[in-house]
C-alpha cells in the first residue's frame, strides 16, 4: 500500500514538474456563485466553508457521474450498505442516508422509505451539471431535518447565458458508451431556452450484468418584467438494469473478481424512473427579493428476481418484487430576502408531502418431480408511508462593523405522519394440511415538533479572509417506517412512539485567498448526537424487528482544502479531512461507527505543457474502515486517475483517461463475519470527443 500511495504522490508531483512556475494567475473566487442561504451570493462572500465543483472540471476531467465528481471534496464519501448506495459527510457512516440532504436545483431526493439506504444520485446525467455545491456540517436552519453531515445541492444548467451548444460521446471500458447533445442560450434579451438529452449503454464490471438509459432535461427562464422572473426546470430519468449476483463469498473472490454467482447465468433485473418538474418566480421590489418555488418530484424503483431452486429433481422458482419503491414528492417553497444598509434577512415558509410506497411480492411454485408435492405459495407486503412537513425559519446576518458581523437563525417545523402495512400469506396445494390464507394489517399517525437554532459570529481579519465560530442545533425526525416494530412471535406490528433525533454542532472554520492564486478552506467540528434511532432486527429476513432512541454518537473532525495557481500552466489541489466518529451510548458504546475512513486525503494536479492542452493526475486516499458488524474489515485504498484533454480551434476537444490506473483491487461492500463481499471495479479506460458549436 505504501509504495502504490507513494507511487500515486509523486506521479502527480511529476506532472506538476512539467509545467513552467511563472505569470502568476488569478482564481477569482467572485466569478463562483453558490446557493448556502438559499440565494445566489459570490463563494468569497460566503461565510461558511463551501466546496464548488464547477462546469469546467467536470467537462475537462471526463466525469460519467456525479459521483464522480463528488469524490475529490474532502469529507465526502460513498458507501454501499449491500442494498444500496448512499453518500457521506463528516462520518455518517450507516446513517448517511437520513444525515445528509441531497437536493437537485434546492429539491431533496433522499427517499422516505429509509430502510435500504438509498439515495440515488445517479439519476441526474453530469452533461447537464453546471456546478456542485457541498456544504459540510449542518444547514438545519434553512434545509431541516436529516442536515447533521451537510447539504449537497446540484445545480443544473437553467441560468441564462449565451447561447451554447454541444454534442458529445464517451466510450469506456466494459463497453460503456453514451452520445449527449445540449442546446441553450438566450433567444432574445428575456428569454432563455434549454434542452439536453442523453442515451447511454454499458455492461457492468460483474459479469451478466447490463444497463441501458436515457435522461432528457428542459427549462425555460422568462424575464418578465426588470423586477419579475418566471423560471421552469424539468428533468426526466429512465434506466434499465440487468443484475447479477454480485454478493461473493471469499472463495468466489478469490477464484474470480467478477463472477455472477447465479446458477446458468440468471440475473435479476432492476427499473429505475424519476420525473423533476420546478416552477421558480422572483420577484424583486427595492430591498426585497421573493421566491416562490413549487415542485414535484417522483421516484420509482422497481426489481424483479427469477431464482431457480436448489432443491435436486424440482421444479422451482422463486420469483419476487422486493424492491418496488415509489416515492412523491410535492410541495412549496417560499422565501424572501430584505437587505438594509448593514445586512440581511431571510425569512422563508416550506411545506413538503412526501408520499413513499413499497411493495414486496414473493410467489413460490414447487413442483416436485412425479407430481408427488404440488404447492403453491403468494406472500404479499404492501406498504403506504406519507409524511407531510410544514416549517418557518428566519436567517439574519447583520453587519456591526466592517470586521464582524453576526448570523443568528431559527427554525420550527411540524411533521405529520401515516403509515400503513398490509400483508397476505395464501398456500394451495396437494397436501390439504399446508393449505392456509391469512392477511394482517396495521397503521400509525403521529405529529413531531422539532426546532433548529443557529448563530455563527464571523471576523473578517483582512479583504479575503476571514474566521467564523457555529453552533448549531439540528435535528433528524424519522421516517413513516420507523414507528412500527414487529414481534417476532405473533408476526403483528406495533407502534413504538419514536422520538426525533437531535444534535448540536461546534465549529470553527478559516477561509482565505491570498495573493490572487492561493486559497485555502479550513474547520475543526465537534458533532454530539443523542436520541439516535436503533435498527435491530429480529430472527432472519425481516420476521421481526424494532426502532428505539438508544444511541449517542460524537463526530470529532478536521478539514483542509488548498488550490493553488501557481502559473497559468499549472494546477495544484489538496484536501485532507479527518473525522473520528463514535457510538458514546447503546449497545454498541465506545465502538466506531461502521463505513467510516478516519483519514481521506486528496492529491491534484493540472499541467498544460502546451497551448490547448490539459493533463491531469488525481490521487484519493481512504482509510481503513468498520463493516456493519463493527470490525475494522473493509481495508484502506489509495485510487489514483490520470486523464488528458486536448481542445481544437474549431470546438473539436478530445479527452481520455485511466481510473485507479494501479489497478487497486477493494470491496464496496464487506461483511467479513458473513462472508459477503461486493468487489470494485479495477483499473478501467475511457475517451471523449466533444464538438461544442
Amino acid at each position: 500500500m505504501l509504495n502504490k500511495f507513494t507511487l500515486s504522490f509523486f506521479s502527480i508531483c511529476a506532472l506538476a514538474c512539467c509545467a513552467n512556475a511563472n505569470n502568476v494567475g488569478k482564481l477569482n473566487l467572485d466569478e463562483v456563485v453558490v446557493t448556502a442561504s438559499g440565494f445566489e451570493s459570490s463563494l468569497k462572500d460566503e461565510t461558511r466553508n463551501v466546496y464548488v465543483v464547477g462546469e469546467k472540471e467536470i467537462s475537462r476531467k471526463g466525469y460519467r457521474t456525479v459521483r464522480e465528481a463528488l469524490e475529490k471534496v474532502p469529507s465526502v464519501g460513498f458507501l454501499n450498505s449491500g442494498v444500496g448506495e448512499s453518500v457521506d459527510i463528516r462520518g455518517q457512516g450507516n446513517k448517511a442516508n437520513t444525515a445528509v440532504k441531497v437536493m437537485i436545483n434546492g429539491v431533496p431526493i433522499n427517499m422516505l422509505d429509509n430502510a435500504h439506504m438509498i439515495v440515488p444520485i445517479e439519476m441526474i446525467a453530469i452533461e447537464d451539471v453546471e456546478r456542485i455545491e457541498v456544504m459540510p456540517g449542518g444547514g438545519s436552519v434553512l434545509y431541516g431535518s436529516g442536515t447533521r453531515g451537510g447539504v449537497i445541492n446540484i445545480i443544473t444548467k437553467n441560468s441564462p447565458r449565451e447561447f451554447y451548444g454541444n454534442i458529445q460521446s464517451k466510450i469506456g471500458s466494459y463497453r460503456y458508451h453514451d452520445m449527449s447533445v445540449n442546446l441553450g442560450g438566450n433567444v432574445n434579451e428575456n428569454l432563455f431556452l434549454k434542452l439536453g438529452a442523453k442515451a447511454f449503454d454499458t455492461n457492468s464490471y460483474h459479469e451478466d450484468g447490463k444497463e441501458k438509459g436515457s435522461y432528457v432535461s428542459a427549462a425555460t427562464n422568462y424575464q418578465i418584467s426588470d423586477a419579475q422572473n418566471l423560471a421552469i426546470s424539468s428533468s426526466f430519468y429512465r434506466s434499465k438494469l440487468k443484475l447479477p449476483a454480485t454478493m461473493l463469498s471469499k472463495k468466489e473472490v478469490a477464484k474470480n473478481r467478477r463472477m455472477n454467482q447465479y446458477p446458468n447465468h440468471q440475473t435479476s433485473s432492476e427499473n429505475m424512473r424519476k420525473t423533476d418538474i420546478a416552477l421558480d418566480y422572483r420577484i424583486e421590489s427595492g430591498n426585497f427579493t421573493f421566491n416562490l418555488k413549487p415542485f414535484y418530484q417522483k421516484i420509482k424503483i422497481t426489481n424483479f428476481n427469477d431464482i431457480p431452486s436448489a432443491v435436486p429433481g424440482a421444479k422451482y422458482k422463486e420469483y419476487a418484487i422486493d424492491g418496488l419503491f415509489g416515492d412523491e414528492k410535492t410541495g412549496l417553497n417560499f422565501k424572501t430576502k430584505y437587505d438594509y444598509a448593514d445586512g440581511e434577512f431571510i425569512a422563508g415558509f416550506d411545506f413538503t408531502k412526501n408520499q413513499g410506497d413499497r411493495a414486496q411480492y414473493i410467489f413460490h411454485d414447487i413442483d416436485m418431480r412425479g407430481g408427488r408435492i404440488n404447492i403453491k405459495h403468494n406472500i404479499d407486503t404492501i406498504l403506504d408511508l406519507l409524511k407531510r412537513s410544514y416549517a418557518l425559519y428566519f436567517m439574519e446576518k447583520h453587519n456591526f462593523s466592517s470586521n464582524f458581523d453576526l448570523s443568528a437563525g431559527a427554525r420550527v417545523e411540524r411533521a405529520k405522519y401515516d403509515a400503513k402495512r398490509i400483508s397476505s400469506q395464501i398456500m394451495k396445494g396437494s397436501i390439504p394440511q399446508m393449505n392456509h390464507t391469512s392477511m394482517s394489517s396495521f397503521s400509525t399517525k403521529n405529529t413531531h415538533n422539532n426546532y433548529a437554532l443557529e448563530i455563527t459570529p464571523n471576523f473578517k481579519y483582512s479583504k479575503s479572509g476571514n474566521l467564523y465560530f457555529k453552533f448549531e442545533r439540528g435535528y433528524i425526525s424519522p421516517s413513516p417506517t420507523q414507528l412500527t416494530n414487529k414481534d417476532i412471535k405473533t408476526g403483528k406490528y406495533s407502534f413504538n412512539n419514536i422520538k426525533s433525533e437531535t444534535f448540536q454542532t461546534y465549529e470553527i472554520g478559516l477561509k482565505d485567498e491570498i495573493a490572487s492564486n492561493f486559497s485555502l478552506a479550513s474547520s475543526i467540528f465537534l458533532t454530539d448526537s443523542k436520541d439516535e434511532i436503533h435498527y435491530e432486527a429480529i430472527g432472519d429476513h425481516g420476521k421481526g424487528w424494532k426502532y428505539e432512541n438508544l444511541d449517542k454518537t460524537r463526530r470529532i473532525g478536521f478539514e483542509l482544502s488548498l488550490k493553488e495557481q501557481i502559473s497559468e500552466w499549472l494546477d495544484l489541489t489538496q484536501s485532507y479531512s479527518f473525522v473520528s466518529a463514535k457510538e458514546r451510548a447503546g449497545k454498541n458504546s465506545g465502538k466506531d461507527i461502521p463505513l467510516v475512513s478516519k483519514h481521506k486525503f486528496v492529491f491534484g494536479a493540472t499541467v498544460k505543457p502546451v497551448k490547448n492542452l490539459s493533463l491531469f493526475a488525481d490521487m484519493k486516499f481512504y482509510s481503513k474502515q468498520n463493516d456493519n458488524n463493527r470490525e475494522k474489515n473493509i481495508k484502506s485504498r489509495a485510487i489514483t486517475d490520470v486523464g488528458a484533454e486536448y481542445k481544437f480551434k474549431s470546438g473539436l476537444s478530445f479527452g481520455a483517461g485511466i481510473n485507479n490506473l494501479f489497478n487497486k483491487k477493494y470491496f464496496d461492500y464487506s461483511n467479513v463475519a458473513n462472508d459477503q463481499f461486493i468487489t470494485a471495479n479495477e483499473r478501467n479506460f475511457y475517451a471523449r470527443i466533444k464538438y461544442e458549436f
